[in-house]
């Protein structure tokens, strides 16, 4: 599978990269680790049943994630819409379903509120 493929490469690499982060309500840039993210964006997909029939190449949506400690999903929204509701709304219940996701428990502050993307065109 490519993403795992993505995934033991990150882990190799050990790469950080920046992402937006909302904690307690005020705007923050934290350093959110390439690895945690692409696993989480992993977790998420495999419960995400995009709607047949739709095309969703080149589709993407944003969506703002708030966690509890242990990954449970305390609420999430739609941030950028990918102006086909119903593409939007399978991924926000691929997200629901995924709940609890797969965060580092040393460094919550970090995954508290957290932005994903996510692009229709990869394969279910």
């Amino acid at each position: 599978d490519a993403t795992m493929e993505y995934i033991k490469q990150l882990d190799q690499n050990r790469a950080a990269a920046p992402a937006e982060v909302n904690t307690a309500g005020e705007a923050l840039t934290a350093t959110v680790d390439e690895v945690a993210a692409a696993r989480i964006k992993s977790h998420v997909e495999q419960n995400w049943f995009k709607p047949t029939g739709l095309p969703t190449a080149g589709l993407t949506v944003l969506v703002r994630v708030e966690l509890e400690p242990d990954g449970a999903v305390r609420s999430v929204r739609l941030e950028q819409s990918s102006g086909q509701p119903l593409f939007d709304a399978s991924l926000l219940r691929a997200v629901q379903r995924s709940s609890p996701l797969p965060i580092p428990t040393d460094d919550y502050d970090t995954y508290k509120v957290i932005l994903l993307s996510f692009d229709g065109s990869k394969k279910q």
